[in-house]
C-alpha cells in the first residue's frame, strides 16, 4: 500500500490527480492509502485507512492504521458512499480480492474510484521496448492493467465503469500538462456498484 516515492517529487500531477479524485467524492467517503499524501480536496465525513499511522489530516473525520487484506474487519459491510484507492492497486498481490472488500463496504450503487498507472503512457512504452528499468519502475509495482482489463475484473467483482480521467502528462517534476486519458501517465477509473458480492457468480 505504499505510495509511489516518485509522487514527493511530481507534485503538479499528484495535485491534480488528487484533485479530480476529490471532485468524485460523494457522501461518507473511505480514502484507502492516504497517509502518503492526504487528499486536502476532500471535505465532509471522510475516513482515512492506511498501513502508516501518521496523525489525522485536519479535513478527515477518522483514521484507521491496518493491513488492507484485513480491511473488511475494520468497517461493517455497505458503510460507505465512495471509497478513493489512488495508487494502490498496482501494489497488491491480489488485486479482485481488493476489489471485493471495496464492494462489501460500498453502499448499493456506492462510487469507486481508482487510479492506477497507465501501461500506454508513451515513456512507459519507451521503456517496455528497451527494457529499461530505471525509470517508471517501481520496485513496489507488481504490475500494470491495461485500461479494458480493467474494465473487466472491474465487472467481475460487481462494478460497472462509468467514465475515465487523464491525470495528465509530465513534462518535467514540476509541469504536468492536459491530455487524453489514453496517454496520461496516470487513469482515474470512476465506477459504480452494479451487484453485491453475493450476486456474483465466481468462477474456479
Amino acid at each position: 500500500m505504499k505510495a509511489m516515492k516518485l509522487e514527493r517529487c511530481i507534485m503538479p500531477a499528484a495535485r491534480l490527480r488528487l484533485k479530480k479524485m476529490a471532485k468524485e467524492a460523494k457522501g461518507k467517503t473511505l480514502d484507502i492509502g492516504y497517509a502518503e499524501m492526504p487528499n486536502e480536496f476532500l471535505s465532509g465525513d471522510v475516513v482515512g485507512f492506511d498501513i502508516q499511522s501518521i496523525p489525522k489530516p485536519r479535513n478527515y473525520s477518522s483514521i484507521f492504521a491496518g493491513n488492507i487484506d484485513n480491511i473488511n474487519k475494520f468497517f461493517k459491510d455497505e458503510t460507505f458512499d465512495t471509497i478513493l484507492a489512488g495508487e494502490v492497486i498496482e501494489h497488491l498481490e491480489r488485486p479482485l480480492d481488493f476489489l471485493r472488500s471495496c464492494n462489501r463496504l460500498l453502499k448499493e450503487n456506492g462510487k469507486l474510484v481508482l487510479s492506477t498507472p497507465n501501461p500506454y503512457y508513451p515513456p512507459e512504452i519507451i521503456f517496455n521496448w528497451l527494457m529499461e528499468k530505471k525509470h517508471l519502475y517501481c520496485k513496489d509495482h507488481l504490475f500494470l492493467i491495461p485500461p479494458r482489463w480493467m474494465a473487466r475484473i472491474l465487472s467481475y467483482t460487481g462494478f460497472k465503469l462509468k467514465k475515465m480521467l487523464s491525470g495528465g502528462i509530465l513534462l518535467s517534476t514540476k509541469i504536468v500538462i492536459p491530455c487524453p486519458w489514453q496517454i496520461c501517465h496516470q487513469i482515474i477509473y470512476v465506477a459504480i456498484k452494479q451487484k453485491s458480492i453475493n450476486e456474483i457468480k465466481v468462477y474456479t
